[in-house]
């Protein structure tokens, strides 16, 4: 492109899309949104975010934060900033391999401004046999060139180390497809399994639920307590039974921070509890009342296209003279898709207003409940996990090369002179250190310097 053309639309958006500044704006944004992706609540009800944060509430869902590391704009970035990466690489990628792959006899034929300059006394061919070898020990077989001017030699070492930074660039984007490909087809959800029962399906921590192909039954679930604080749980265990095909597969016991993995699924011991193995409520709705079965977080069809799930259970509560009974709150979700948690009570208690109502006007009764322990595990399924942990461990090798790596080269001239003896140049480069490259001219000059009488 000559001086007085203007780059086209193309050449700009490439040396945007490579540029460091977008590199530098990315990682800031996707930094601050790391934050408020732990700082706030994720994939919670709607209800919480304008119960606990106001007007600002709207602006969090709005925005996608109650879901962060899933939004779209979010997914957007993580995409440019690969875009970035690959351009980015790209770009520079070749003039970095021209300098790995140069042919070293080039280097040979110039010698750069000396650092170090020394009279020596000897012959010039065995000064430089001496330099030929100090160079072999330092940095690699170096390469000798007879001159009018004298006897060069010259050797480098890690060029390759050059590519540190791109190591680096390529750890970033598996890293990214290894998210990606979880994000895709994998599953992340929790299951709750009463004490003799079983189930074949996880709920997704986004909604819905996921078939596991087989049946997980929970045959016993224990807890230990520290002998000192007797209230203190050491171990929460789940004794587990894989089922397939009506065969009883493999059975595990699960605890804290010692998962199983079944079918391509991991399993972790996460939560525990009591809840309502059976629950009977009459649900009312204007001048009709029917008796239903809800179940523990599982959502079930109810009439008027309604649907209804246990999400909290107390056997007792105590408010004074008011009530003194059970207490369970309910998600409904409307045939719309809206969400409403409802308080429900005993027969005959008089919800508070403070309380809140329910907009359809539907209120539950219990009538009766039996309670069993349950133990909530959380299923995962993550296809994408070998490629983050392959992209972590090229991320610190690239690291290391990057920052602990160098490319060197050192010059060593030796002239003789008509006086007698020969004067030593020694000259040397490195792409970063340069107090390392400084050190090593120091000591290959420390070597060839004659010794006085006396010096060891």
């Amino acid at each position: 492109m000559s001086k007085d053309q203007k780059p086209d639309f193309a050449s700009k958006l490439i040396e945007f899309l490579a540029s460091v500044k977008l590199s530098f704006f990315l990682f800031i944004i996707l930094a601050v949104t790391s934050i408020a992706g732990t700082v706030l609540p994720q994939k919670a009800q709607t209800q919480l975010y304008l119960d606990k944060f106001g007007k600002m509430g709207n602006l969090i869902i709005g925005l996608g934060l109650d879901d962060a590391y899933h939004a779209p704009w979010f997914v957007f970035l993580l995409a440019l900033l690969a875009v970035n990466l690959i351009i980015c690489s790209l770009k520079r990628l070749p003039a970095v391999v021209k300098i790995v792959n140069k042919d070293p006899h080039l280097d040979l034929e110039r010698f750069p401004q000396p650092n170090e300059i020394l009279d020596c006394t000897g012959d010039p061919a065995e000064l430089a046999s001496k330099a030929e070898a100090l160079l072999n020990s330092k940095l690699s077989t170096p390469l000798r060139a007879q001159a009018a001017e004298g006897i060069t030699v010259f050797a480098q070492k890690g060029a390759w180390t050059r590519f540190g930074v791109y190591v680096v660039h390529a750890s970033v984007l598996l890293i990214f497809a290894g998210a990606i490909i979880t994000n895709i087809w994998g599953m992340n959800g929790t299951m709750v399994i009463h004490e003799g029962q079983s189930e074949s399906q996880a709920e997704l921590d986004g909604g819905g639920s996921y078939p596991l192909g087989f049946k997980v039954r929970l045959d016993k679930y224990t807890e230990t307590y520290y002998e000192k604080f007797k209230n203190t749980p050491s171990e929460f265990r789940s004794d587990l039974v894989f089922i397939e095909n009506g065969t009883e597969a493999a059975k595990a016991s699960l605890t804290m921070n010692h998962p199983f993995e079944w079918g391509g699924i991991t399993f972790y011991q996460s939560f525990r509890g009591q809840s309502p193995t059976e629950f009977k409520a009459r649900m009312i709705q204007g001048g009709e009342s029917h008796e239903v079965d809800l179940l523990w977080r599982r959502w079930t069809k109810l009439p008027g296209g309604v649907s209804a799930g246990i999400m909290e259970f107390r056997d007792k509560i105590n408010m004074g003279d008011k009530y003194n009974g059970p207490f369970a709150r309910i998600l409904m979700q409307d045939p719309q898709g809206r969400k409403h948690q409802i308080s429900a009570f005993a027969p005959g208690f008089k919800i508070p207003a403070a309380m809140g109502g329910d907009p359809h006007d539907i209120r539950f009764e219990i009538l009766s409940v039996k309670v069993g322990w349950y133990t909530g595990l959380q299923v995962k399924n993550d296809p994408g996990v070998w490629w983050v942990w392959i992209g972590c461990g090229l991320m610190v090798l690239g690291f290391i090369i990057t920052f602990y790596g160098s490319h060197k080269k050192v010059w060593i001239r030796v002239t003789p002179q008509k006086t007698g003896g020969c004067r030593v140049e020694l000259s040397g480069s490195i792409n970063k250190n340069r107090p390392q490259m400084r050190r090593l001219l120091s000591g290959l000059a420390m070597a060839l310097k004659p010794q006085a009488p006396g010096e060891e």
